[in-house]
């Protein structure tokens, strides 16, 4: 029961995360180009 739930929202959590953070650089390489390390 518990420890199920904790397990589900610890993955959730991370995928959230993942998923915001691959959003947010898409749209701040896009607004910003120059701000691409490698060129």
């Amino acid at each position: 029961g518990v420890g199920r739930a904790v397990n589900q929202a610890v993955v959730i959590a991370f995928a959230a995360i993942w998923i915001f953070n691959a959003v947010f650089t898409a749209i701040m390489l896009g607004l910003n180009p120059e701000m691409q390390i490698y060129k």
